[in-house]
């Protein structure tokens, strides 16, 4: 009887057993930073896409308050903000970054003209707009709100 006793303590896991159990944790931690990295690449899209927002409601806001009216420019690497007669202040895209516009009635997205701008003026509803950010890490499509100048429509495709 005291032989069953000690025999039925003395059981240990096998290596097999220990090695399944480290292969099932070992997938577990990968998919999940799989998963953080592409949370980080959705979240430095995303803080682009929410600086241009923040820019025109804020030059909306400006163009209200102020009784001036405001633009902001587009460049195929980035966007800036003024009022007549100040100077820019210049919004870079990270690096590989390209920045497209699709103007009321245009059918295909494009690389901004030279110099080209999206009003705000004084009392009026601004021009609708959609721009698209295509960045190494995804791509952000947002359309604009005329009344509010905020986004009213978006769309994230985050590369893998």
């Amino acid at each position: 009887m005291r032989i069953s006793l000690l025999n039925r303590s003395a059981r240990a896991f096998t290596i097999l057993e220990i090695v399944v159990a480290m292969v099932v944790a070992m997938l577990i931690v990968g998919v999940a930073v799989m998963s953080l990295k592409g949370v980080d690449r959705e979240s430095k899209i995303r803080r682009i896409a929410a600086q241009l927002e923040w820019t025109a409601r804020a030059s909306m806001r400006d163009a209200l308050v102020r009784r001036q009216s405001q633009c902001i420019r587009f460049a195929s690497d980035g966007f800036a903000t003024s009022a007549v007669g100040s100077s820019l202040r210049w919004k870079r895209l990270p690096k590989g970054g390209q920045l497209e516009v699709r103007r009321w009635g245009d059918t295909r997205w494009r690389k901004p003209g030279e110099g080209e701008s999206w009003w705000f003026h004084p009392g009026m509803p601004c021009e609708p707009l959609a721009v698209r950010f295509a960045l190494p890490e995804g791509r952000y499509e947002m359309t604009f709100d005329p009344l509010t100048a905020s986004v009213m429509q978006e769309g994230l495709a985050v590369n893998p």
